[in-house]
């Protein structure tokens, strides 16, 4: 990173450090549109939508939505690149049929955001030998995770990542399709 993306992260990071940010959506929605404008960042690194933990999902969701409402409604700027991974996913990371098994998962069931996002380009990362222990000692920290989930966090430590490349109308379908579902008004 240089040392000009740095002071820019410090800077969009220090913007309101007295800000009093109520545990709502309505908070984590203006919170997330608030970043995302002033950090302007070329990637967005995001939960995907169709994990299976609401709490991935639902973050995916209002990530999606901020950026939606960033262009007015429109599609997100085409320079931006939009990434989901995955944590709660049945087979991921463990067996290959993971990837089939998510062509066919929705947003909280939705046909419309299954169908959407059947077609997401998956890529595959590559980690240094340094990144990879990193990620290693990050897990760590989490002793009582590590007691009861060791085999299933220890797959997350591989020579690479996975992230679904979402594109402009997948960015805009999704979190317009969410909230006409669940009668959130757009």
């Amino acid at each position: 990173m240089s040392t000009a993306e740095t002071a820019r992260e410090r800077a969009v990071a220090g913007s309101h450090p007295r800000r009093h940010i109520e545990y709502d959506g309505s908070d984590l929605e203006s919170e997330i549109t608030r970043v995302l404008h002033e950090f302007k960042p070329d990637w967005v690194v995001m939960p995907d939508p169709r994990d299976r933990h609401p709490d991935h999902c639902t973050t995916g969701v209002f990530v999606l939505d901020a950026l939606r409402k960033l262009r007015g409604g429109g599609a997100p700027d085409r320079r931006m690149l939009v990434l989901t991974y995955l944590v709660h996913a049945p087979d991921y990371p463990g067996a290959a049929r993971w990837a089939k098994e998510i062509e066919t998962a929705g947003v909280g069931g939705s046909p419309t955001a299954q169908r959407v996002l059947a077609n997401v380009r998956w890529r595959s990362l590559a980690l240094s030998g340094a990144q990879q222990a990193g990620k290693r000692a990050a897990l760590g920290q989490y002793a009582s995770q590590i007691q009861v989930m060791r085999p299933f966090l220890n797959q997350f430590v591989r020579s690479f990542e996975i992230f679904g490349q979402l594109d402009a109308t997948q960015v805009e379908i999704v979190p317009a399709d969410y909230a006409l579902r669940f009668g959130r008004s757009r």
